[in-house]
């Protein structure tokens, strides 16, 4: 066998033709001689077991030199390239035994293998390489890209915006603490002289048994007011709906459930069962004579309803006949309308006072809640 180029090694038993080495010729390849001469081992070709002697041609294993033979007949190995092998000491081929042919083939293969993985890793490392070099470029883009749309300047004049808006913001809730805690000390103030006043007049059975019975008197208003206002929560009363007084009772509370169905189908696109309305009647005595119709009260299952309706109002004025001349208000205590008509008559003296225009002009108007309130003006249609 011949490695490298492909290894040969030969040795043929040819007793035939009586060949030896040359006795001269000093090569890497031991040729056959005979072990009696030697040594007290007999060496056989590890093929064919035949006596290695000096009429034998044969090679020895040119790695491990521990007395592996082989003849040319088994290596098929012509005598004229054993003597050519004897002849030249500088010849490169050499003769393995099967243990140091496997032993050199691992070698070669492990060896082929680290420098393949090596190889791999060298271009594994090289496409990583490429692929951060576009990852940067990418970033100094989107850098040069921010920086051009970014104006510092602006970013600055915002901040000093903020800053600004940060301290009135503190400031004006320093200024809450100190008037919330002024009016919580005048309260207390005006509550503990209140108490004492109560206390002399129980002592003495005058003045201060009046005082307290006034102040239950207006907590028990008080407390029905809200529960009037509770009760109302949920009602809306419609204006200027049609009503047939010639009919009997039944068919005018089928018209007016019919109208006011209509009218949230159409006007504020609400889509009601006759379960969703508690109560609907009208407000004021009947007469067959009237030539006003009379308000219709309606009371809904979900105050939510209500509040979507007085929300959305103003499409009122925006939808067609005969919707388009009714209006909708909420129901309203008899305190709540005295407060309203007081603020509304403040409004229009207010404004008969500072303005030029004629207050018949316009319509004075009550929005909001609670604390809230306000009134607006708006422009009459002409």
């Amino acid at each position: 066998m011949v490695r490298g180029k492909a290894q040969v090694k030969p040795a043929v038993a040819r007793k035939s033709l009586g060949l030896k080495p040359p006795a001269a010729a000093k090569s890497p390849h031991t040729a056959a001689r005979n072990p009696s001469s030697s040594s007290s081992t007999v060496t056989t070709c590890c093929s064919c077991k035949i006596l290695i002697t000096d009429d034998v041609c044969a090679l020895q294993c040119d790695r491990c030199q521990s007395g592996q033979w082989k003849c040319i007949e088994c290596l098929s190995l012509p005598v004229e390239l054993y003597e050519q092998l004897i002849a030249e000491p500088q010849c490169n081929l050499r003769w393995f035994c099967d243990k140091c042919d496997r032993s050199v083939m691992e070698a070669d293969s492990k060896s082929d293998n680290s420098a393949a993985g090596q190889i791999y890793n060298t271009d594994k490392i090289d496409k990583l390489l490429v692929i951060a070099e576009k990852l940067v470029d990418k970033l100094a883009n989107v850098e040069d890209k921010l920086n051009d749309k970014c104006d510092t300047g602006i970013v600055e004049q915002l901040k000093v915006r903020i800053d600004k808006l940060e301290d009135r913001l503190y400031s004006g809730e320093m200024k809450l603490e100190h008037r919330l805690a002024a009016v919580d000390e005048h309260v207390t103030k005006f509550v503990t002289d209140k108490l004492k006043v109560v206390e002399v007049g129980t002592s003495s059975n005058e003045p201060g048994n009046a005082v307290e019975q006034a102040v239950k008197e207006e907590v028990i208003k008080q407390m029905e007011e809200d529960k009037d206002i509770d009760d109302r929560k949920c009602n809306i009363i419609i204006y200027k709906v049609p009503e047939d007084l010639t009919a009997e009772l039944s068919v005018r509370k089928e018209n007016d459930l019919q109208f006011v169905t209509d009218m949230l189908d159409v006007v504020f696109h609400m889509k009601l069962q006759n379960t969703d309305i508690e109560k609907m009647f009208r407000l004021g005595r009947f007469s067959r004579d009237a030539e006003v119709a009379r308000p219709l009260l309606v009371r809904f299952a979900d105050v939510t309803v209500k509040e979507e309706i007085i929300s959305n109002v103003r499409k009122l004025r925006e939808t067609v006949a005969p919707f388009s001349s009714v209006s909708v208000s909420q129901d309203l205590t008899p305190r709540q309308r005295e407060e309203r008509k007081s603020m509304v008559a403040a409004a229009k003296k207010d404004h008969i006072e500072n303005c030029t225009e004629d207050v018949e002009n316009f319509k004075f108007l009550v929005v909001g809640q609670g604390t809230r309130k306000k009134v607006i003006k708006v422009r009459r249609q002409n």
